[in-house]
């Protein structure tokens, strides 16, 4: 009898083992899985950005809030950001819009969208131009309760902030791509 049960419970044990092999074998196919399709497609995250290969920069225009962060992307990536650059990347003013996307049924503004707009190029130092005019822009809205104005001015700051990172973003992932051709020629 005790011969019995210790087979059953052996065979028990092995079938829990063989379960648990199975699924950990299931969640490892299916991550593979997931990786390769992921990777197969070109998606990456935002934030595993190419490196900007240059080695200096001058930044010009825009707001000095936003020259100070594209500065410091720009040295995080190792760029030397200085006013004796061969290279000058320009941009016009920041241009700020809002609106109204919704109302309440008192009239009052209930979502907000902002819009964020400017244009940038890189330069030589004698004013050729290394790159095309870039546009670029984004926008983005959030909801405004009447009954709550700290929390409408808090929700502006913080889409703005998001907009700023967005940008300084879109910009590094450019001029990582414009860097081979912004080579400057003796």
């Amino acid at each position: 009898m005790n011969a019995e049960k210790n087979v059953h419970q052996h065979r028990l044990t092995r079938l829990r083992v063989g379960k648990q092999l199975l699924r950990r074998a299931t969640m490892l196919c299916t991550l593979l899985a997931l990786a390769v399709s992921t990777t197969a497609c070109g998606w990456q995250l935002r934030s595993q950005a190419d490196t900007v290969l240059i080695d200096s920069m001058t930044v010009k225009g825009g707001s000095a809030d936003f020259v100070y962060r594209l500065e410091q992307a720009l040295e995080d990536d190792g760029v030397v950001v200085h006013d004796d650059s061969p290279r000058v990347l320009l941009m016009s003013a920041l241009r700020w819009d809002t609106r109204t996307v919704a109302v309440d049924k008192v009239g009052r503004a209930a979502e907000i969208e902002l819009t964020l707009r400017f244009n940038w190029q890189v330069f030589d130092l004698d004013g050729k131009a290394l790159s095309f005019r870039q546009k670029i822009g984004t926008s983005r809205r959030y909801q405004v309760s009447a009954d709550n104005a700290t929390g409408a001015s808090d929700e502006d700051f913080l889409a703005r902030e998001d907009m700023r990172k967005e940008m300084v973003a879109r910009i590094m992932r450019a001029l990582s791509k414009l860097a081979p051709t912004l080579e400057i020629q003796p």
